[in-house]
C-alpha cells in the first residue's frame, strides 16, 4: 500500500482570505453600482430641467413673434414685468416671491404643464424686464433632490428688431 504525504490542499486560512478579497471586490463594484444609479438621476433631473427652461423662452418668443403678426401690436404687448409660470398651452400665473415659486409643474400626457393631473418635482418661473428695446428673460427651473433644492437658470434678450 502506498501512502501519499504530499497532498496539496487549501487551508482554512487561505479560503477565509480569497473569500475576503472576492467580498471587497464585489462590495466595489456594488458601490460603483449605486453611484451610477444616483449619478443617472442628477443628469437625468439637470436634463429636465434645462429643456423646461428652455421652453419657458421660446413661450415668451413665441408670443413676441405673434405680436409682430397683429397691425398695431408692439413686440413686447401682453408680455409686461414681471414674474410668471407659463406652460406651453400659455397658461399664465403670477409668481409673487423668488423663494416661494408656487408654480409646480404637473405632468400630464407627457407634457409639463400648470394646471395638470400629476405633480412634478420642478417648478418654473419666468422673469421679464422690459428694457424699452428688448426683453431681458430670465427662466429659473426649480426642484428637490434628496432635500437639496437644485436651480437651473438661464437668460435671454428679446429684441425689437423688426
Amino acid at each position: 500500500m502506498i501512502i501519499i504525504k504530499n497532498k496539496k490542499a487549501f487551508t482554512l486560512l487561505e479560503v477565509i482570505i480569497v473569500t475576503l478579497i472576492i467580498s471587497l471586490g464585489l462590495l466595489g463594484v456594488f458601490s460603483l453600482f449605486l453611484q451610477t444609479i444616483k449619478v443617472q438621476n442628477i443628469n437625468k433631473n439637470i436634463l429636465i430641467a434645462s429643456q423646461l427652461a428652455q421652453e419657458g423662452i421660446e413661450i415668451v418668443r413665441n408670443i413676441r413673434d405673434e405680436n409682430w403678426d397683429i397691425i398695431g401690436n408692439n413686440f413686447d404687448d401682453n408680455l409686461p414685468d414681471g414674474r410668471y409660470a407659463y406652460d406651453y398651452l400659455r397658461n399664465r400665473e403670477s409668481v409673487d416671491d423668488v423663494d416661494d415659486i408656487d408654480t409646480n409643474l404637473k405632468i400630464d400626457t407627457d407634457f409639463y404643464l400648470i394646471y395638470g393631473s400629476e405633480s412634478s418635482p420642478f417648478n418654473r418661473m419666468i422673469e421679464i424686464t422690459n428694457n424699452i428695446d428688448y426683453l431681458d428673460i430670465v427662466c429659473t427651473v426649480q426642484w428637490d433632490e434628496r432635500g437639496d433644492k437644485k436651480q437651473y437658470v438661464t437668460q435671454a434678450f428679446l429684441y425689437d428688431w423688426r
